[in-house]
């Protein structure tokens, strides 16, 4: 639902709401009044609030702070204000300009909190509706780009930690836990799907809704097994638990998410950061459910992460000295294929660059490595 039909439905209109804004304080020169939230966006509902912030130089709200809301009513709907003094706003929109032109560090944190990725989310996706001279305008504040890679970065960090915890939780038989931090994983997993199409809203109620706004051809801009199903429905899929908490069972559920996770951070982090270089690549595949005469490849372990270098790719644990494998990107697409379904003879046709099979004994090589480093689990 957008705003106009919430505010019709409550016997109002923009004009009321412009109105009410002025009741509370003049509307000046270099003023920017701007609609946010879910019914800005698009994602709302008859229970949805009507969010405004107001951008202003104005001396008079030199002492506002963006904390600050005051609340009207325009027809029978409560309409909250917020108004934002100009200077801090351009500071924190500085502060991510410069961010983002830094290097790609995802082992530390972003210096932002999540109040001020949601704040910076709303004043680039933010509906303008003073001035009036385009109504549709969005907020130019903030490039989108930017908070997008924020966006990502927050949910790569966060995917870091968990494949961290993960790992201490199958270690110490805590398949319960093991099976919560598995969610969690898929919600920032998600989130860094959403940061790759530009989707740069923090809030986690609002995923499966922007799920549904991806082109219908997601999936195959991802290096993983395809599933014909649409993001919400394998996002659904993924959620479900194990019907009991066993070993096993925990563990698989597990690394199936690791494995989705690992797929969608190469994606975005190659669309978002690395100038969108190609990593999929589009092959007829067989039926999910057509009969396989060879095992398939084994699961990754849970915290198998990667970064990108200026050769392709480097492999290794989180939070261990261990081994670092130096990948080509054909050799992480293959590794991306170790999924407990795919079998080295479809993992050969899928990550070749000419359209014919390597041999499966190369697979099976690089199988036998990724087992001698500890990189995979047990078939």
């Amino acid at each position: 639902m957008d705003i106009e039909t919430f505010l019709r439905i409550h016997d109002a209109d923009l004009v009321q709401v412009v109105d009410g804004v002025r009741a509370i304080t003049p509307l000046e020169s270099g003023d920017r009044l701007l609609a946010v939230g879910s019914l800005a966006e698009g994602l709302g509902n008859r229970k949805s609030d009507v969010d405004l912030i107001l951008v202003t130089p104005g001396i008079q709200h030199a002492g506002a702070s963006p904390d600050e809301v005051q609340s009207f009513v325009a027809g029978r709907c409560i309409v909250d204000l917020r108004i934002a003094p100009t200077d801090p706003l351009d500071a924190l929109c500085s502060r991510l300009r410069q961010w983002a032109m830094g290097p790609w560090e995802v082992s530390l944190p972003a210096s932002f909190s999540a109040n001020e990725l949601l704040l910076l989310h709303r004043l680039g996706a933010g509906r303008q509706l003073w001035p009036e001279t385009d109504p549709n305008a969005a907020g130019t504040l903030v490039l989108c780009e930017d908070v997008a890679r924020l966006k990502l970065h927050v949910a790569r960090h966060m995917a870091r930690t968990l494949q961290v915890d993960m790992t201490g939780y199958r270690e110490e038989g805590d398949n319960m836990s093991l099976v919560f931090s598995a969610q969690d994983l898929l919600g920032h997993a998600v989130d860094g799907l959403l940061a790759g199409y530009r989707l740069t809203n923090p809030t986690p109620k609002w995923r499966r809704r922007l799920l549904d706004l991806l082109p219908a051809d997601w999936e195959s801009r991802l290096v993983m097994r395809p599933c014909g199903l649409t993001p919400s429905e394998l996002m659904w899929r993924l959620h479900r638990t194990p019907a009991e908490a066993s070993g096993p069972a925990a563990l698989e559920y597990a690394c199936k998410i690791a494995t989705f996770a690992r797929s969608v951070f190469l994606w975005a982090e190659e669309t978002l950061i690395h100038g969108g270089r190609e990593v999929a690549r589009r092959y007829e595949w067989s039926e999910p459910s057509a009969p396989r005469a060879a095992p398939a490849l084994p699961f990754l372990d849970i915290d198998v992460d990667f970064m990108r270098t200026e050769s392709g790719i480097a492999v290794g644990r989180l939070n261990d000295l261990g081994d670092t494998l130096h990948l080509s990107f054909g050799e992480f697409a293959l590794m991306m294929l170790f999924d407990n379904v795919t079998t080295a003879q479809e993992a050969a046709r899928m990550t070749e660059a000419e359209p014919q099979t390597v041999p499966v004994e190369s697979v099976e090589q690089f199988a036998a490595e990724l087992r001698r480093t500890g990189f995979s689990l047990p078939a």
